[in-house]
């Protein structure tokens, strides 16, 4: 919703060749990221997750 003018087939094709990650580090939600992204997200995140996870 927020990549105006990609296409589906884009978005599948940068899914298969790694370029492009589908995860749920902000919510729970569905979310795509640039892989050289993933590492900090996950590190701001973290400490959310792992609380929810000790209930």
């Amino acid at each position: 919703m927020q990549s105006p003018g990609a296409t589906e087939g884009e978005i599948e094709m940068l899914l298969s060749e790694g370029r492009l990650l589908r995860t749920h580090v902000l919510r729970p939600t569905w979310h795509f990221v640039a892989p050289e992204d993933i590492g900090w997200m996950l590190s701001l995140t973290a400490e959310r997750g792992s609380s929810r996870a000790r209930g």
